[in-house]
């Protein structure tokens, strides 16, 4: 199974440098647009570091802050006035994106020291977990954490989850319970979820969940023995 996912990752490494070569190539389109550097706008912005790197450079031997964070969402969760981050680990802490240790991380603060931060793991049993979106889901009062789950490689279930708010202290991980909002379980298990909106389709008064999915379709190219792989978004609708 592992090499198989390796060769899949392998195969869309390719497809990823061909895009780009692709794009190089289109450069000259963009010739004519001149950049002029000013940095006074620039100067305008003060770095605050929540997580990571505090140095000029990478301090050996290991980097301190919140290991692949990929994507980040902002929220007042606890809706006590001040704006709290939530981060997503796409390796996790082995780095692997075949082991279910993909983390989701609360960042809290006090409101005035941008600076000081506290990191609270809230979960950590995804593969790769992707974006996020901030949502009382079941209408308690309490704002839920929904998680879009896999990256495209790999044959184990893809899916939408949610971490569901108990209703007490945020950054203690016994608050939030793990629950399956959809598992993709079907044969073609390379399917990954990365996006989703919650719009109410049918006028029913309930918000419904549109995504896409994201898989790998295997297909047979003309003077070519070997099977290539494409990509292939489908959209999915659950209500």
């Amino acid at each position: 199974m592992r090499r198989k996912a390796l060769n899949q990752f392998t195969d869309f490494v390719m497809a990823v440098l061909g895009l780009l070569c692709l794009l190089g190539s289109q450069s000259a389109f963009a010739q004519g647009v001149i950049v002029t550097e000013d940095q006074t706008i620039a100067d305008k912005f003060t770095r605050h570091t929540v997580t990571g790197i505090t140095t000029p450079q990478p301090v050996l031997p290991d980097v301190p802050g919140f290991i692949g964070a990929s994507y980040i969402t902002i929220e007042d969760i606890d809706e006590n006035g001040i704006l709290d981050i939530i981060s997503t680990s796409g390796m996790g802490l082995d780095s692997n994106p075949m082991t279910a240790d993909g983390s989701i991380a609360l960042f809290t603060w006090d409101g005035s020291n941008k600076d000081v931060w506290v990191q609270t793991i809230i979960e950590d049993t995804f593969y790769f977990p992707n974006e996020t979106i901030v949502k009382d889901l079941d209408g308690d009062g309490y704002l839920d954490i929904i998680i879009m789950d896999k990256f495209i490689f790999g044959d184990f279930p893809g899916g939408i989850y949610c971490l569901k708010n108990g209703g007490g202290t945020i950054t203690d991980p016994s608050n939030w319970t793990r629950e399956t909002v959809f598992e993709d379980l079907s044969l073609d298990s390379t399917h990954s979820y990365h996006r989703a909106q919650f719009i109410d389709l049918d006028n029913d008064n309930y918000d419904d969940i549109v995504t896409t999915n994201l898989a790998f379709r295997k297909i047979r190219t003309k003077g070519y023995e070997k099977t290539m792989r494409s990509l292939l978004k489908r959209d999915t609708f659950f209500s």
